[in-house]
């Protein structure tokens, strides 16, 4: 066989198989190569002393010495020989714990489910570790405002602190050297809670790291392979799994219940307050030929006799008030679904499972109705009109 040959059958170079054949009668020695001469062999102590002194010495300012003590060569090579020599540091995280009643963290997560992106916020006591969470659609000021409203109303307080992130429906602005500019209309909910608002260190994620912990474990203990009919359903199966499952667990870091720490934390959180909070948010909506205005991709309904048709709307954490030039015209439950028609007692009836009434909602086994369809839209001006009922004779006649 030829060198080449042997050198596939073998699956070594076939050099070494030439070389091999050459010399037969000597065996192949294997070992590290030889240690070439380099510009930095008389430089080489010098740099292990600075090193050990001061580990954080820049490849550029050692370059800078040793060029004037007779060094020639590059800065690669003298950065190549830095990194082997220069200590590994691991940066270690401070665990930071609060008191009971200090601080509460929350931040936002996305799920996508068979009926569309759904976000949520989660909201977790410093110290207990106790879990609330609730989901929705948008992810606007209003609703992380009502999800806030939900989560500290389920907590049974108020911490003295809330620490969250950079999110444009909190912070407006945030330098990485400076104190950050909130929101304003957050700023007003927080005095009416009566906490203290912190944000997280910009490009700090980890500051708020109990709950950033907690949004991985929803999506894996959770969310994952479970079958959600739609918001509603997908929201009872959560706060029962909190309430049977996340809430009971031994907390891996307190070795304790979260459920029995929040009952010892609860009776240190500062009241809730009196009255609901109403933000100063306000909108001007269209109002449609068939009597309904649009607002967070639901429709509400308006009263007959409306002259105008810019109204304007004013949202608070649960409810929706319509107005028109100052005076009050209704007040809806406010939907944080979408598509979804919310219509008074007292307005024109719509069939649909999607319906909101002042009552509640209805859930029928109809199809829901579609703001596309031009039929629908005309259905309330064709619920007013009378048809006359006449005998078959008379068709018959007529026909005849």
């Amino acid at each position: 066989m030829n060198h080449t040959t042997i050198a596939a059958k073998l699956g070594i170079h076939r050099q070494t198989v030439s070389r091999t054949l050459q010399h037969k009668e000597r065996k192949p020695v294997y070992g590290p190569r030889p240690i070439q001469p380099s510009k930095l062999d008389p430089f080489r102590h010098y740099l292990q002393e600075r090193i050990q002194t001061y580990p954080e010495l820049s490849s550029v300012r050692l370059w800078q010495e040793i060029s004037e003590r007779g060094y020639d060569g590059s800065l690669t090579l003298l950065k190549y020989y830095l990194a082997t020599i220069r200590p590994k540091v691991i940066p270690i995280e401070a665990r930071f714990e609060t008191e009971p009643g200090e601080q509460a963290q929350f931040d936002y997560g996305e799920e996508r489910t068979s009926f569309g992106k759904v976000h949520f916020l989660a909201l977790t006591l410093g110290w207990s570790r106790y879990l609330w969470c609730g989901y929705g659609f948008q992810q606007d000021l209003l609703t992380m405002l009502s999800q806030l409203d939900q989560g500290l109303t389920h907590l049974g307080g108020v911490p003295q602190t809330l620490l969250f992130d950079n999110a444009k429906t909190t912070v407006l602005h945030h330098p990485i050297q400076g104190e950050p500019t909130f929101h304003p209309e957050f700023l007003r909910f927080a005095r009416h809670f009566g906490f203290r608002p912190l944000a997280c260190r910009v490009r700090r994620p980890q500051t708020k790291g109990k709950v950033e912990r907690t949004i991985s474990y929803l999506h894996r203990s959770f969310f994952y392979a479970r079958t959600f009919h739609d918001l509603d359903d997908l929201n009872a199966q959560c706060w029962e799994w909190l309430e049977s499952v996340a809430n009971q667990r031994i907390h891996g870091t307190t070795g304790e219940i979260p459920q029995e720490r929040w009952e010892r934390e609860k009776p240190l959180l500062r009241s809730l307050p009196d009255g609901p909070y109403l933000p100063l948010a306000a909108f001007s909506r269209r109002l449609s030929r068939d009597g309904f205005l649009s607002f967070h991709g639901n429709f509400y309904s308006a009263p007959e006799g409306v002259s105008g048709r810019l109204l304007e709307v004013r949202p608070t954490l649960r409810e929706l008030a319509i107005y028109e030039k100052g005076r009050l015209l209704v007040t809806h439950p406010l939907s944080f679904h979408r598509g979804e028609w919310v219509i008074a007692p007292e307005h024109r009836r719509r069939s649909g499972p999607g319906q909101i009434s002042g009552e509640g909602r209805e859930d029928k086994p109809a199809d829901r109705p579609s703001p596309s369809d031009p039929v629908d839209r005309f259905l309330p001006a064709w619920s007013s009109v009378e048809v006359p009922i006449r005998s078959l004779d008379e068709y018959e006649r007529v026909l005849g």
